[in-house]
């Protein structure tokens, strides 16, 4: 079976537990205004610019890949995931967008005895989460604005909120992803959006803050495509202390800066 792979990462660790390979799929159902991967988005592969040599030439965003090779990739590092408690990441993208190559990577890390993780935005049919689940050891799942989702995200939160309460309420193991954005939804409204979410589904492990980053504004120019937030900084470490401690007086769960 061959899927859409824009990225495999090694030794990551932030994409969950331990020393971990995250492999990145072409697809998304969202239209992040903020997201670092916008070549991810398209459900097909897109053109980049890039320099290589000091020449600058064109590359697609992704390239076709058997699961078997993807797995050859994540076995390199087994020993990594034995002592360090790590093991795979299927990211995106929105990876359920190839839900049947996203859930073979699943069951051939299941089958190496390999911890799996699913960093979703849950905007996907529900049968693709719960084809997931008896596969997936952890879902990251996104939660990313708590009003305006149209506007942010290209698209209603309806589905999100639905499919989180059903994977909370099947036992899933889920780290919920928040990611703060300035002027967006680093306020007081949201925190307590949040923690009403966590307490209609106390089973939630813990919240993880994923602070703006302008990492992906170089692949925006790369695209030839202009970026909404061009203007917008990142949040430094003073406005990160202040609104951890602010989210730790609001929010009963286990947070912090993922």
């Amino acid at each position: 079976m061959e899927g859409l792979v824009c990225d495999i990462q090694r030794f990551s660790i932030q994409d969950g537990p331990g020393i971990r390979t995250t492999v990145f799929l072409q697809g998304c159902t969202l239209r992040c205004a903020w997201c670092h991967n916008p070549e991810a988005i398209p459900a097909r592969p897109v053109m980049m610019r890039v320099n290589t040599g000091g020449k600058e030439a064109e590359k697609p965003s992704s390239q076709p890949m058997t699961a078997r090779r993807v797995m050859d990739v994540v076995l390199e590092d087994r020993p990594f995931y034995r002592q360090s408690g790590g093991g795979l990441t299927v990211s995106g993208g929105e990876p359920l967008l190839q839900a049947e190559f996203s859930l073979e990577l699943l069951r051939l890390a299941r089958a190496a005895g390999i911890h799996t993780a699913l960093d979703t935005a849950g905007h996907v049919p529900w049968d693709a989460l719960s084809a997931a689940l008896p596969l997936t050891d952890l879902f990251l799942y996104d939660y990313k604005v708590s009003r305006d989702a149209a506007r942010w995200l290209g698209a209603q939160d309806g589905r999100i909120r639905d499919n989180l309460g059903r994977l909370a309420r099947a036992g899933a193991a889920i780290i919920l992803r928040c990611p703060v954005i300035p002027g967006v939804n680093d306020n007081e409204e949201h925190l307590r959006a949040i923690a009403a979410l966590l307490k209609d589904h106390p089973s939630i492990r813990s919240v993880e803050l994923m602070a703006y980053h302008r990492l992906g504004t170089s692949k925006y120019r790369a695209l030839g495509q202009a970026y909404s937030l061009e203007k917008l900084q990142p949040v430094d470490g003073p406005q990160k202390a202040a609104f951890l401690a602010q989210a730790k007086r609001l929010i009963a769960h286990p947070i912090k800066w993922g």
